[in-house]
């Protein structure tokens, strides 16, 4: 008879063999028996132990800190206030320390909760929905009630946001898709790519220290261009000039943008891109290289306050082979962005600022509201007529027409706690593709009946 003693996590264990066993027979439980020992070993909490401290490596963030470790930009800040004197300025070799975060529970009381909305877990429903949670038949189903055929070509994406009663929380948010596809080169957003640049170039701003009312001058080859952020904000968003939006991507800077570090990877607007001037040939005229890689020197202003942007080259982009590529997902996502800020996890705001009505954001909203003088389009009226804001809602548009496509792009905010809405549309088309479509879906979002 053999006596073998084999420890384990358990501690030691005595293991009775008959002398007919054989060798293999012991090794199978030998094996057995370790492999046991070392499961226990690796779920045992001092290896599942998240670190406590972090060094910032050259790229990283403040925010993509906090990513990393499942915690809020506000958590992660308020534990090294000493180390990091503002939230958007972090330097090489900074020693964070790691808190112990506040993880949000699927089954909290939204009404009851008072953690502040910046505060909590990100999840699917803070305008990063994802594929399996689109619905692509109801608004097909919903609009040709009405209509006897929808236009060529269309595409739609609504998103239908659900606020809690007291409205500081998205409840949930319904993702309504028809025809959408997620390949930016099947189409021509136009200038509606200008919500994106307006984001990127207020973005920038913001990482300087830059907010509200601003003085920018872009020093090119053959003078210099004056203007203030409002204006250039209003000519690209309200007006929709394409020096205005070329502009923009020059503020805000193509490698900044793109990339697997840049502001379009990070808030998940992986289909877009900002490649070449519009309108190249009056650009080119004024001395501006085609491509939007080459900004000049700029300098942003106010009061006393003066940053200067060095001129630069940015890296090579690829992938798109027009003035700008995107997908209608991503333009949804975009405003959605703007338009539930403040109901955000601190993860998914966009970077304008600290607290839950930036000044940078308001600076953006209000360009993507229409001037008084201003005389809308078929579309935006169809959505006026029902949506005004004498009956409680703001809306926020910015559209866009190239190569025969027409692109809408709203968002819906409602002041007395109903749903909100973005929309994006486009059809191609001669005319008007769109105006039979806005004039139905609007009806039906004043119902609220999608």
């Amino acid at each position: 008879m053999t006596l073998l003693a084999v420890p384990t996590y358990a501690g030691p264990m005595r293991l009775t063999l008959t002398s007919h066993r054989t060798s293999t027979d012991i090794r199978h439980r030998l094996l057995t028996w370790c492999a046991l020992g070392l499961a226990l070993l690796w779920v045992s909490p001092v290896y599942a132990e998240r670190p406590r401290t972090h060094v910032v490596t050259l790229g990283e963030s403040l925010r993509s800190v906090a990513e990393r470790y499942d915690c809020s930009l506000q958590e992660l800040f308020r534990a090294n206030q000493t180390r990091v004197k503002h939230p958007h300025l972090l330097g090489v070799g900074t020693r964070l320390d790691i808190p112990e975060c506040v993880r949000e529970h699927k089954a909290v009381n939204l009404e009851e909760l008072k953690t502040p909305a910046a505060d909590l877990r990100p999840g699917p429903e803070h305008c990063a929905w994802t594929k399996d949670l689109v619905d692509h038949e109801r608004l097909g189903e919903r609009l040709l009630e009405t209509m006897d055929r929808l236009p060529d070509y269309f595409q739609a994406v609504v998103v239908e946001t659900t606020p809690t009663a007291n409205g500081d929380y998205i409840a949930s948010q319904r993702v309504l898709v028809h025809g959408a596809v997620d390949r930016p080169e099947a189409w021509h957003p136009g200038l509606s790519v200008s919500l994106v640049s307006a984001i990127g170039a207020v973005a920038r701003l913001t990482a300087l220290g830059l907010h509200g009312e601003l003085e920018l001058s872009f020093f090119d080859d053959g003078g210099t261009y004056e203007v203030t952020l409002a204006e250039l904000l209003s000519r690209a968003l309200a007006k929709g000039d394409p020096h205005a939006h070329n502009r923009l991507v020059q503020l805000a800077g193509t490698d900044r943008m793109h990339g697997s570090e840049g502001l379009l990877q990070r808030h998940a607007l992986v289909g877009t891109t900002l490649n070449r001037a519009f309108d190249s040939s009056r650009w080119a005229d004024l001395g501006q290289a085609r491509g939007l890689r080459r900004a000049p020197r700029i300098v942003a202003r106010r009061g006393k306050k003066a940053v200067e942007l060095p001129a630069s080259v940015g890296a090579r982009i690829d992938g798109c082979d027009q003035e700008a590529c995107t997908t209608s997902a991503d333009l949804a996502r975009a405003m959605c962005l703007v338009t539930q800020h403040a109901r955000l996890p601190s993860s998914r705001r966009l970077p304008l600022g600290m607290g839950d009505e930036p000044l940078n954001l308001k600076v953006l909203r209000t360009a993507l509201q229409r001037p008084k003088r201003h005389t809308p389009g078929h579309v935006e009226y169809s959505f006026m007529h029902k949506l005004s804001a004498s009956k409680g809602y703001t809306l926020y548009r910015r559209s866009g027409r190239e190569d025969g496509w027409s692109t809408f792009v709203l968002g819906v905010r409602s002041s007395k706690s109903r749903r909100d809405y973005v929309v994006v549309l486009a059809a191609h088309g001669s005319k008007r593709p769109l105006d039979e479509v806005a004039q139905t879906l609007a009806a039906l979002l004043k119902a609220e009946d999608l």
